[in-house]
This record gives structure tokens, sequence and C-alpha cells, in this order.
């Protein structure tokens, strides 16, 4: 990995060094842009969702919502082969679909 032009080597770790992260999530949002990220970023009534990440399509970026070292609401009451409750293990990524 490089950082400000210089080399850093990843391959030694803390002996305290361990990933909450086991699963990537991909998701497609039901709105536009503008109200992808009101929905994601306001807890509002009953709708209280959260993501990693949103990606806009006009112009094409990336934006960070949630620190990967922070639990994000995004898989729900969720299980995928014997692993539940997914927002604890995982990076959730919603993609603007309008």
């Amino acid at each position: 990995m490089t950082l400000d032009g210089r080399t850093i080597d990843t391959r030694y770790r803390s002996a305290n060094h361990d990933s909450r992260v086991r699963y990537l999530i991909l998701h497609f949002t039901q709105l536009d842009f503008d109200r992808s990220v009101t929905a994601l970023t306001r807890a509002e009534g009953r709708r209280r969702v959260s993501s990693h990440y949103l990606v806009g399509l006009e112009p094409p970026t990336i934006y960070r919502l949630v620190d990967e070292d922070r639990r994000a609401w995004h898989a729900g009451q969720s299980f995928w082969r014997g692993d539940t409750q997914l927002n604890a293990s995982s990076i959730g990524i919603e993609i603007v679909n309008l």
C-alpha cells in the first residue's frame, strides 16, 4: 500500500488486529440520489437505515456515509450460511438506481 508517496508494508499486523468485516453487501436504491442521501443519513420515523457507501451515477462518485469500523443498518434482521445480524460483520454499499 502507498500512503503519501511512501510504501507501507501491511503484511505484518499487531497480535490484537482483528477485522469485523466478513461480507460485502450490495443494494440498489429505489430513490434518486438526493432522496437516497436523505434516507441513509437521517433517522426519520420508523425507517432508520444507513449504509457505509452510496454510489451516485451522474457523475459516477462514491460517497462514504459511515466509517467502516462502525456498524451501518443496511441488512436488517439478516442471516447467511449460519451467520446472523449481518450488519455487524459487513460493509453495505447502496447504488443509486434512478
